[in-house]
């Protein structure tokens, strides 16, 4: 029995397996970055409330240093190291520690750059003293 809403003879075609890969991956990404979405939109309301709109302030004002930091430590390492495990599968386990022993050397690096020159970085930059870190 034919379907009335499919036209005739697209009821009998097959989807290859690389199409059908294809579109699991993308209804598999579609989803998770719509659940991202939905999670980020419930912690934006939990922080809001949490420390406030100075708070938050502060916050929006540092993120753009932040993201620049996590883009230069670890924007492109993941590609990178994709696509040579890809070519290169029986070295995966050395080129994977070894990313990650660059990508946590980047890391250490602008935290202690970021730590280091913190008040050049508010006073000057951000033009905000309240972003100064406290000093237990």
């Amino acid at each position: 029995m034919k379907s009335s809403f499919a036209a005739p003879g697209l009821v009998s075609k097959k989807i290859s397996p690389r199409k059908m890969a294809f579109i699991t991956g993308t209804l598999l990404l579609t989803s998770t970055g719509f659940v991202c979405r939905i999670l980020g939109f419930f912690y934006r309301i939990f922080m809001s409330r949490t420390i406030g709109a100075e708070g938050l302030g502060i916050y929006n004002m540092v993120h753009p240093i932040f993201s620049i930091c996590f883009a230069v430590c670890a924007g492109s390492i993941q590609t990178a190291l994709s696509q040579y495990v890809a070519a290169n599968q029986s070295k995966g386990k050395a080129v994977f520690k070894t990313g990650l022993m660059i990508a946590m050397g980047l890391s250490l690096i602008m935290a202690w750059g970021i730590y280091g020159n913190a008040g050049f970085l508010a006073e000057k930059l951000l033009l905000e003293q309240d972003a100064l870190p406290i000093s237990l």
